[in-house]
């Protein structure tokens, strides 16, 4: 297969609802704020990393993953175009996602303790504990080259800053994978984000020192 050289790009919103309205007015206009596409300033190619030890091979044709699980509600949308060619949409490549819930805790990994640092990231490396599937799921390209899930906002673990893994493959023919990433979030909307009733308290503030020791650097 010809490898394609491909560039995702993404806009995340957290969709407004009466109890988040409640506990944080001011930062609204934060968490709502709409990263749009640019092909002048981000036609270029995505970097490639690890998929970690929670990566399945599973394949959950559905945009909405969140499976009962509490969390900030968030739209992600991606869009998938080829650099080679002035960032051509590509249509019919099959986008997966998955990340950890609000607590930490991947599906199929459910009883590990997000607490504890995992020493390796080799997939398989961590057995799983259960046959669970939520924040896991697949979207095939339209001709613009978007997908689209609904989700919540991710907690994160030991070890790890707040991130969504995704790949993408050829999932009409041969299944082969063209990218494996991850994508990240603003520590200013984590921090937001996580004084929510839904995020375990101490990972606030094991972000707002972060910040603290960053900015002292």
């Amino acid at each position: 297969m010809k490898s394609r050289r491909l560039f995702l790009k993404y806009i995340m919103t957290a969709i407004g609802f009466s109890s988040f309205l409640a506990y944080i007015k001011s930062s609204y206009a934060v968490l709502n704020k709409n990263y749009t596409f640019d092909d002048n300033l981000f036609c270029k190619k995505t970097p490639k990393q690890i998929p970690g030890p929670y990566y399945r091979n599973l394949t959950l044709v559905r945009r909405h993953i969140i499976d009962s699980q509490e969390g900030i509600p968030l739209l992600i949308k991606f869009k998938v175009v080829d650099v080679s060619k002035n960032c051509k949409p590509v249509k019919n490549l099959c986008v997966n996602i998955w990340h950890c819930n609000s607590e930490g805790h991947y599906s199929g990994w459910d009883f590990i303790n997000p607490n504890l640092e995992v020493m390796s990231d080799d997939i398989g490396s961590v057995p799983r504990t259960d046959e669970k599937n939520f924040l896991r799921g697949s979207q095939l390209t339209d001709s613009s080259g978007f997908v689209r899930f609904t989700t919540i906002y991710p907690g994160f673990y030991a070890g790890r800053a707040t991130h969504i893994h995704f790949t993408i493959t050829e999932c009409l023919e041969k299944k082969e994978e063209v990218l494996v990433s991850q994508l990240y979030f603003p520590e200013d909307m984590n921090i937001e984000v996580y004084k929510s009733k839904y995020y375990p308290a101490e990972r606030l503030t094991e972000l707002i020192i972060r910040k603290m020791i960053i900015t002292k650097i």
